[in-house]
């Protein structure tokens, strides 16, 4: 039988719903590295030049296209980007992996267990110190009040060739 929520997890999903709310309603788009994405739906082209293209002078993202790849802990999808000629020249990666949390549910899960934070400090952090198999991350944010997390990753399918098992 399930555990009935308390009154901490209950006002903690209201206060998370609040928030997708109104993240729906004003229709959050991200335009700087630093802003917060609550969902892949968030990403421009400015956010992606900003974060992709910040070592490539002259380099950006004219276009790209969303395909959804997978949802469980977190949703998944891969970035098909198109580039200028410089962005182009600087041969920037052609797809690009995210990892969000839009629902109610995924933030409850990863981002009161606070792993969507440790998630980005491994990344961010650590990752680069290290000589592993693991995908670059080109970003990654994290909001402690909404909950809400995107991380931008090396798509290991188009640049490694990884195969990912259900």
């Amino acid at each position: 039988m399930a555990k009935p929520a308390t009154n901490v997890e209950t006002t903690t999903a209201a206060r998370i719903a609040r928030w997708i709310e109104q993240e729906i309603r004003t229709n959050v788009k991200a335009k700087r590295a630093v802003d917060i994405l609550p969902s892949v739906d968030a990403v421009t082209t400015e956010w992606l030049t900003d974060v992709v293209c910040r070592n490539s002078p002259g380099a950006q993202v004219s276009d790209f296209r969303i395909e959804a790849v997978s949802s469980g802990t977190h949703e998944r999808h891969r970035l098909h980007a198109t580039y200028n000629e410089a962005g182009g020249n600087a041969r920037l990666p052609k797809t690009l992996f995210t990892k969000t949390l839009p629902t109610v549910e995924m933030r409850l899960f990863v981002g009161i267990t606070r792993h969507a934070r440790t998630e980005d400090g491994f990344y961010m952090q650590l990752r680069p110190e290290l000589d592993l198999e693991v995908p670059l991350c080109y970003q990654s944010t994290v909001d402690r009040e909404s909950l809400a997390a995107l991380h931008l990753l090396d798509d290991v399918v188009a640049t490694k060739g990884a195969v990912f098992r259900n």
